[in-house]
């Protein structure tokens, strides 16, 4: 885009010349005008990239809470929960409970002693 601009300003005081400067013709003008433009430009473009970036966000977000379910699913907190029937963002608010450090420091500490398959595989 910038490159546009600079080609376009330079015909301009091509095509101008010194009648250009004859006439008062403000090139200063010109430059502001066309920076304006390119920072109207580009953050019309940056609008519709952070858009799309952040539809995006969601369904990768959706995405990653499905790949994370299913691997998990055969786990025993996955069982417990019943991941292999959650299907949306949704149902895993509504079967999942909030919860602390305490309460998974059971499942931590039977992973220190070696036992696998507890809170992932």
């Amino acid at each position: 885009m910038e490159n546009v601009l600079n080609d376009s300003l330079s015909r301009i005081k091509s095509f101008l010349g010194k009648q250009g400067q004859k006439i008062g013709f403000n090139i200063g003008a010109v430059q502001s005008a066309q920076i304006t433009w390119m920072f109207i430009l580009h953050g019309r473009k940056t609008v519709r990239e952070l858009d799309k970036a952040s539809r995006e966000a969601i369904i990768r977000q959706h995405r990653l809470l499905s790949e994370l379910l299913k691997e998990n699913e055969n786990t025993e907190f996955g069982k417990k929960y019943d991941f292999a029937h959650i299907r949306t963002a949704e149902q895993f608010k509504e079967n999942i409970p909030f919860t602390e450090y305490d309460d998974y420091e059971p499942y931590i500490r039977r992973m220190m002693n070696g036992e696998t398959n507890i809170l992932s595989r």
